[in-house]
């Protein structure tokens, strides 16, 4: 038990840091020329085919989900797949550090979509979204920055978007493993943002 929850805490940091490192490396590509239908595209993509191929090869058994399951997969990587979408659009806009903690609000829109589920949040979520809330307060009323207000509409909708995803994975990992649903909620995803950078890449979109 004591190795699982190490094994646990070193996931949940993993990938805090990694998604850290989201906004600042989608804003570098953006600068030096992608469009954020690009970014998105590419990196859904490629993290999809990644890990289908790692699976087909080496875990097969991971390939397989029941059609309530892959339901819910679908419809979770639906909703981030639009978030995903929103997310770069807003980070065209926006600093990345202001971006960032945008989205880190994220955790009051699971609270409030726990609540309308009748699971009311822990203090420490109370206390992560109040410290979020300030912080955000603080970065957007320098006055002697201006922060854009489609941006920041964006990364707000793409925080509300990515928060409902979660509570929909969350019920569907009570049955099926998690790389299985990783592996379904990409591959939705890549049904989301690929169509859309094919269909909008020939579109002007200029960070004003």
């Amino acid at each position: 038990m004591q190795k699982k929850q190490t094994v646990g805490v070193l996931a949940a940091f993993s990938s805090a840091i990694f998604l850290g490192f989201a906004p600042v490396f989608g804003k570098l590509a953006i600068t030096l020329g992608f469009t954020p239908f690009a970014v998105v595209a590419l990196r859904t993509g490629f993290a999809a085919g990644l890990l289908l191929l790692v699976i087909a090869l080496f875990y097969r058994q991971y390939l397989y989900i029941f059609p309530v399951g892959l339901i819910g997969c679908g419809l979770a990587g639906a909703i981030n797949g639009f978030g995903s979408l929103l997310y770069y659009l807003a980070l065209q806009r926006l600093d990345a550090s202001v971006g960032q903690l945008l989205y880190s609000l994220y955790p009051f829109f699971v609270a409030l979509w726990l609540i309308l589920d009748h699971q009311p949040p822990s203090r420490l979520t109370i206390f992560r979204v109040g410290l979020a809330s300030i912080a955000v307060l603080l970065l957007t009323n320098v006055s002697n920055s201006s922060v854009d207000p489609i941006g920041v509409t964006m990364m707000i909708g793409a925080a509300i978007l990515y928060a409902m995803h979660l509570p929909i994975n969350q019920r569907v990992l009570y049955e099926v493993p998690a790389p299985t649903v990783a592996l379904y909620t990409l591959l939705a995803m890549s049904a989301i943002v690929i169509p859309a950078y094919l269909l909008f890449r020939a579109l002007p979109f200029s960070s004003a």
